[in-house]
């Protein structure tokens, strides 16, 4: 008997350490070797099996279906889909429902998207059904979970927003940076940043414009500390007269001088020597206070 029918034997097992070893050979075989009896098996380890099998078993799905498409798969998902309780769909099968690539899984994910209750589901659907079937009308209903109660489900819409690459959305990332969730203002920040860096800068000029809203300032300097535009300090510097905002102005003016001073520590003379940096640093604190006492 030669190895993969040996492995396919043991994938049917009901012993564990034979159903891993199994999974191990077929995860490092070429996927185009996966006949659809093998396939079959690994969905049902991926559906049924413990965590640490259904794990391995779905991966290996995932790969397969990336280079080719399984069509005894497609058919019963597509079903599922459509027609099954939220209880019974796995994030594992929203994955291959992507991986297949076919336009019919596009409109039944955002159908399903539409109707979806369960959290883990729709942050992921949010996240990468865009990624995968990127198209502009899938923005509004991007966009109206940018309102929901969950921060993870709102950066993932943010990040779901990027892959569609529409104009539409810069203004879009530039109202997020206001949020009050400190991950979801990082998303936006580096959202707007790749998608228009112009943009990015002159909507945070607008927001730092408005020194007596606390709030702005805030969400406008945590941005700026992600994208690291120095050009921000000129701006900056005015505003560390307003006691509400001051420390957290002059933290994003001292993230952006740091960032020109590393560029020190990466020079190839100091290398991995962590003491040298640690004499420069210090050094560099102690003319810092000198240079403030003589002032």
């Amino acid at each position: 008997m030669d190895d993969y029918s040996v492995n396919l034997r043991n994938l049917n097992s009901t012993d564990q350490e034979q159903q891993l070893a199994a999974l191990a050979f077929f995860a490092a075989c070429n996927e185009k070797m996966l006949n659809n009896e093998t396939v079959d098996r690994l969905v049902y380890l991926a559906e049924n099996a413990p965590r640490h099998i259904s794990n391995v078993a779905a991966s290996i799905i995932s790969q397969s279906l990336s280079n080719r498409q399984h069509n005894f798969i497609a058919a019963p998902l597509l079903h599922k889909l459509q027609h099954g309780k939220e209880s019974e769909i796995s994030l594992h099968e929203l994955e291959w429902a992507t991986k297949l690539n076919l336009p019919a899984f596009k409109q039944v994910l955002e159908e399903y998207l539409d109707r979806c209750t369960e959290v883990k589901h729709i942050s992921w659907l949010v996240k990468n059904l865009p990624r995968a079937y990127p198209d502009p009308q899938q923005i509004p209903v991007l966009t109206s979970f940018l309102a929901y109660g969950d921060e993870r489900v709102v950066s993932n819409a943010i990040e779901g927003l990027e892959c569609i690459k529409d104009p539409t959305v810069i203004s879009i990332f530039a109202q997020m940076i206001g949020h009050a969730s400190s991950r979801v203002k990082s998303m936006a920040a580096e959202a707007l940043s790749r998608a228009n860096p112009e943009k990015a800068y002159n909507a945070l000029v607008i927001m730092l414009q408005h020194p007596e809203n606390t709030e702005t300032i805030k969400a406008a300097c945590f941005a700026i500390r992600q994208m690291k535009n120095h050009n921000f300090i000129e701006l900056l510097l005015p505003l560390l007269h307003y006691e509400a905002t001051k420390e957290e102005v002059a933290n994003t003016i001292s993230t952006l001088l740091l960032e020109k001073a590393t560029i020190l520590f990466e020079h190839k003379e100091l290398g991995n020597q962590e003491n040298l940096k640690s004499t420069i640093a210090n050094a560099m604190i102690a003319n810092l206070q000198k240079y403030c006492q003589k002032k």
